[in-house]
Formats: C-alpha cells, structure tokens, sequence
C-alpha cells in the first residue's frame, strides 16, 4: 500500500518537479558549503551524492571521530549507519539549509578553537594507524 502511493505520488507535477531539480539542487548546496569550509580555512569538507553525504578530513587526526559530538552540539545529529554520514530530506527548503550550513561551519569551528585539529607536520594517517596498533600491542603483551 504505500508503495503504491508512492508510485502514485510519482506521477504528480509536483513530485516530477521536485526530483527533475534535485540533483542540481544539491550539487550547488554541496559546493556552497565546501566553500565555506575552505574560506574559514577548516580542515573538513563534504562530498556526496544527492542527499546523502560523507564528511571527510583534511587534516590527520586521531580525533577526527569528535566531530559528530560537535556537530551535535550545535544541532546537527548524524545517520545512525556512521560518524561521518548525513541523509537530508528532499523537503529541505533554502531557509534550513543556510541554518545547516550556519551550524556546521560553527561546529568545525569550534571543534578547530579547541585544538583537536592541530598536527605535527610528519602527522600521516598511516602514522596514526600504526602508533595506535603499538599502543594497543603494548597494552596487551607488556604488563602495566
């Protein structure tokens, strides 16, 4: 039944009209907020498909995972499938979006003022990678 209402749906003007403007639509919400980004000068940009995105990092860092609890302090909760997925609704208007927009570029900001972004310039993920694997090979073959 709400397949069939929804196949429905799909014949109305108004829905063709949604999704023929869709994809544009957030492709150009999607380079607006890189750009914000890149001009705050924050080390995290998005990329993505649609409505559905991934945060990435510029920056090497082993907190890089925090930034799910900042962006949730500014109100913005992340899918339940990772720490670095956004799923938006196709019913996000303009207005909503710039408030997103307002407070993701804030959460990056913030989580930027606390320093968790800061790296030594010989930082490489693989670097992080294998120092986290010897700190876990001590722990567990070296006593305490």
């Amino acid at each position: 039944a709400t397949m069939n209402v929804f196949l429905h749906s799909m014949k109305t003007a108004q829905t063709q009209e949604i999704y023929a403007n869709a994809s544009q639509m957030w492709s150009v919400r999607l380079a607006t907020l890189n750009r914000r980004l890149e001009q705050a000068n924050l080390p995290v940009h998005v990329a993505g498909m649609e409505t559905v995105w991934s945060i990435l990092y510029k920056t090497p860092s082993r907190y890089n995972w925090m930034f799910q609890f900042y962006l949730r302090d500014h109100g913005i909760a992340l899918s339940w499938v990772g720490s670095g997925r956004m799923i938006f609704n196709f019913g996000m208007d303009d207005k909503d979006y710039e408030i997103f927009m307002q407070r993701f570029v804030k959460a990056a900001e913030s989580m930027e003022k606390d320093g968790w972004w800061w790296t030594d310039t010989q930082l490489t993920n693989r670097h992080i990678r294998q120092s986290v694997f010897k700190e876990i090979l001590k722990r567990k073959y070296l006593p305490a």
